[in-house]
């Protein structure tokens, strides 16, 4: 219904055409791009969206954090315990030929890969990553990232993160591995 993307010192927002006015008037009425992203507004935002559906949708509010990581900030980390993904029934996450996964005692326990991004897929890869809850803390997350990164920055790609702002954990792993901020986002989406 409504996606807010706050890049340095531009701002991007999509609505639905009923709205665009609407949000034209508060977004206008702010100073500064980086003051899109305070909470204020995003209440603002999110009201907005309520009216417009009569408060009987369910309406779902997201906060998040885009990253990127490129050649000059890619930390690689070496792991004998990281191998790339083959799985026959995981084409999904292996059209990019970017999917690790962690094994320890013959289980993957950490895993990372790509998922498609449309037209802009032959330049970004847009890379996600989970470890089992019980392997965590261990940096086999980042393991995986950083082969599932390197691998995309080998093709002559960009990596791209994206995470809630409220995930610390995700956001430090991303980091670890040389992933810098590039947006915040805020969305508001139909549940």
């Amino acid at each position: 219904m409504l996606t807010l993307y706050v890049l340095g010192d531009r701002a991007l927002v999509s609505t639905v055409p009923e709205l665009a006015k609407p949000v034209e008037g508060l977004v206008s009425a702010v100073a500064s791009p980086a003051e899109l992203a305070a909470a204020s507004v995003e209440q603002k935002l999110f009201t907005l969206c309520t009216q417009h559906v009569g408060g009987n949708a369910q309406l779902v509010p997201y906060s998040g954090l885009k990253l990127y990581c490129d050649e000059e900030t890619y930390g690689r980390i070496v792991d004998e315990h990281v191998r790339r993904v083959t799985w026959d029934d995981a084409d999904y996450f292996l059209k990019d030929n970017a999917a690790f996964a962690y094994w320890v005692d013959d289980s993957a326990v950490a895993f990372a890969g790509t998922h498609p991004v449309g037209e802009f897929s032959g330049r970004v890869g847009n890379v996600m990553a989970g470890t089992l809850e019980e392997h965590r803390r261990r940096g086999y997350g980042k393991a995986v990232l950083s082969a599932t990164t390197g691998e995309l920055l080998r093709q002559g790609r960009v990596a791209v993160w994206g995470t809630e702002a409220t995930n610390v954990a995700s956001i430090r792993t991303a980091r670890f591995v040389g992933y810098q901020p590039f947006a915040t986002v805020f969305a508001v989406r139909l549940s």
